[in-house]
């Protein structure tokens, strides 16, 4: 009997922030809809605590800390997802949808539950080009070439490589648009370049084109 993968590949393709924190994730071969909610009939909830951090974190727009505040509420969710998954492989189940799972605490115990919530994949809409210093290539143009954990792409444009950040993997739109602003004003050897804007065919922008470091 072949034994049971007990670290699949796993892929975050985002987050989202609303009256709770919801993850999209593909775990090996099976995509997870993984839900951290407040949960009021429970005392000394884990849930609760974990969340008034990022929203905290949200509303002081502070990336780094709300990327710490989201890991601490997934290290709820993660072995629930990881247990779901072994127990699917061993039973020789295949993919047939997403599968929803919600970290709840019951008499001071986190376990996994079902829910009906539907995420909206991308969740975020291109943003109107405001940028007329800022030159743009199309979608169409650019090529994926590697993609990492954090849905980051290594991308190819004509003859250049770039790496490419969507508007959906910031915080809000409006993250997206301070970052690009930033950018344009930055000329230093220490700071990554903004290259091109790329835009979709009514001229809005889905994503920013910066400047590729190879890794040491």
């Amino acid at each position: 009997m072949e034994s049971v993968p007990t670290k699949p590949s796993v892929q975050i393709l985002f987050f989202q922030d609303g009256a709770a924190i919801e993850t999209l994730v593909d775990c090996g071969p099976f995509r997870y809809h993984l839900l951290v909610q407040y949960y009021n009939d429970e005392d000394g909830c884990q849930e609760n605590t974990l969340l008034k951090n990022v929203y905290d974190a949200l509303d002081e727009e502070d990336e780094p800390v709300v990327d710490e505040a989201r890991n601490k509420c997934m290290e709820l969710v993660w072995p629930l997802m990881f247990a779901d998954y072994a127990r699917r492989v061993a039973s020789n189940q295949k993919s047939t949808g997403t599968i929803k799972l919600r970290a709840i605490t019951q008499h001071r115990v986190v376990c996994a539950t079902d829910h009906e919530l539907h995420l909206k994949y991308p969740p975020m809409k291109p943003v109107k080009n405001e940028y007329p210093d800022v030159v743009t290539v199309s979608f169409a143009d650019v090529e994926t070439l590697e993609k990492n954990d954090h849905a980051i792409l290594k991308v190819k444009v004509r003859t250049g490589t770039y790496c490419l950040k969507r508007v959906h993997q910031k915080l809000n739109v409006c993250c997206f648009q301070r970052e690009i602003k930033m950018l344009q004003g930055c000329s230093h050897p220490n700071i990554i370049c903004l290259c091109y804007l790329v835009t979709d065919k009514d001229n809005m922008v889905e994503a920013m084109l910066l400047e590729y470091i190879m890794n040491a």
